[in-house]
């Protein structure tokens, strides 16, 4: 304004846009243009050229407008332009600034991928997570995080809508930067951000990230059945906790609930999908459910004490264990990875597979590739980790049973879903049961079997290097559990109890 009034220039209109000139289609630009046009006025005052233009297109309509006389000047704060300049220089400066804009994108993009390569993420960090400007690194925020994770875990469960959702936050504490309820589309991206569970899904690509995740895959990916429709979601006016695991031996129909006498009563029956099942007139009652459903958990409950035993002897066993033969096979898979990676680029050239396949292909490798990632910067004590969550798997059955033998319904129905996957009902008895992995492994293994039967699971060549399997006494109780890329098999004897780990055998020998 200042240099306005000085050289007594009149100013008729202000126009201030926010948008980037690198674009076309700037509605206030348009509305400048249509100004000068109309008449209403025939000059523009601006700090340089980039300020109005930094595309070929824009650049050409104002070059045009001033070769024509339709804008009689131009003027920045070093220089002026008039119709009657040299065009070849005006469009060399427009080119310019259109150039300088280009390169700086470039640049951006070119510095973004190498950080993202790096596992870094280049932007803002998402929700539940803060940038560390000191370490450069994105880390967990500890105020918000943990309603993230609730999100991911209520909203994998089923049921619920994302508006819901929203308001279970709100009643939280987790709200919006306005102190409102989290707006749905905000909380809808967020389930579906691969971020949470390590991968950093940008325009460059999808890249492991070396950011701890907030989820595993399995809950993000239950997250993206529910959203997508291939897990129902059916809300639930009547809450009966045994609905959804039992099934008809006769007809393979699912069994419902119903209540009776104004809700005071609940029985289970068969749906009789098929018109055809002669057990569909039997109903159950839940404490008769109940009862039968109680005794599901004796076949894969073990003895604490000895599962502390294995414990003790995986931990000593990792203690002297070199380490670099499994980070040379998570090295290997990933080469495997990029070899598949580098077929499916070659198919997809060649049009033998549509675009579509090749890209959900390529997003399974690289959520593979950011376990692997995740895996092979973990840390030691992380490896111990491991250990304390393999022995809480094997003791979760006794706490699994102690929640289920409580009196609520809700903490019932939780206890089965963490071990059972179907039961079938016949003459009001359970006539097979289907438990969830690796409890079904565990329940399929005899309690008198002998070491053959027990390993009929394992590879045709597991490098086993003792004493032949009939030598080998097994007694009354044995346990098998795969976890990570160590296996547990434990057998007691009268006197002795043996452990097995990994894909060699170790004898822990304890004289009772």
């Amino acid at each position: 304004m200042k240099r306005a009034k000085g050289d007594g220039i009149e100013v008729v209109k202000i126009f201030q846009e926010s948008q980037s000139a690198l674009k076309i289609g700037r509605p206030v630009f348009a509305e400048m243009m249509e100004y000068i046009q109309s008449g209403r006025a025939d000059g523009i005052l601006c700090w340089k050229l980039d300020r109005l233009s930094r595309n070929p297109v824009d650049a050409a309509h104002i070059q045009w407008l001033l070769q024509e006389e339709v804008i009689k000047k131009i003027i920045t704060i070093d220089s002026i332009h008039l119709p009657t300049d040299n065009a070849v220089i005006f469009a060399l400066q427009s080119s310019m600034a259109n150039q300088y804009s280009r390169d700086i994108s470039v640049n951006v993009k070119r510095g973004n991928r190498a950080k993202l390569e790096k596992g870094l993420w280049p932007g803002r960090a998402p929700m539940g997570y803060k940038n560390d400007q000191a370490a450069k690194e994105t880390v967990i925020d500890e105020e918000v995080a943990p309603h993230l994770v609730f999100a991911f875990r209520e909203y994998a469960k089923g049921g619920l809508s994302v508006s819901e959702l929203a308001t279970k936050l709100e009643e939280r504490g987790f709200t919006s930067y306005s102190g409102g309820r989290v707006a749905t589309s905000s909380l809808h991206n967020w389930l579906t951000n691969p971020f949470y569970y390590g991968l950093m899904r940008r325009s460059e690509g999808d890249f492991p990230g070396k950011h701890l995740p907030l989820i595993d895959y399995e809950t993000w990916q239950r997250v993206q059945d529910v959203i997508s429709g291939k897990t129902k979601s059916r809300r639930q006016k009547h809450f009966f906790p045994f609905r959804d695991f039992l099934t008809c031996d006769v007809c393979r129909c699912n069994y419902t609930a119903d209540t009776k006498k104004e809700g005071r009563y609940t029985y289970y029956y068969c749906t009789n999908g098929k018109k055809s099942c002669t057990a569909h007139r039997k109903y159950l009652s839940d404490a008769h459910v109940e009862k039968e459903l109680s005794g599901i958990f004796d076949d894969i409950s073990f003895d604490k004490e000895l599962v502390e035993i294995m414990y003790e002897a995986a931990k000593e066993k990792e203690k002297s264990e070199n380490k670099i033969e499994v980070k040379e096979t998570l090295k290997r898979r990933l080469t495997d990875l990029e070899k598949k990676e580098d077929v499916l680029t070659d198919k997809y050239i060649e049009e033998k597979i549509s675009e579509k396949v090749y890209k959900r292909k390529i997003s399974d490798i690289e959520a593979e590739r950011a376990q692997i990632g995740t895996q092979l910067n973990q840390k030691n004590d992380e490896r111990q980790l491991t250990f304390e969550q393999t022995k809480n798997v094997f003791l979760s059955p006794y706490r699994a049973k102690k929640q289920f033998l409580s009196q609520d319904g809700v903490q019932k129905r939780k206890a089965l879903e963490n071990v059972l996957s179907n039961a079938r009902i016949k003459d009001g008895k359970i006539a097979y049961l289907r438990y969830k992995q690796p409890f079904q492994m565990m329940a399929e293994v005899p309690k008198n079997a002998d070491l053959p039967t027990v390993l009929r699971w394992r590879d045709s060549n597991p490098r086993y290097t003792g004493p032949e399997p009939d030598a080998l006494p097994l007694g009354h109780t044995s346990l098998i559990l795969f976890q990570i890329d160590f296996i547990f098999l434990a057998a007691q004897t009268l006197n002795r109890f043996f452990v097995f780990t990994g894909t060699h055998t170790t004898y822990l020998h304890l004289k009772t």
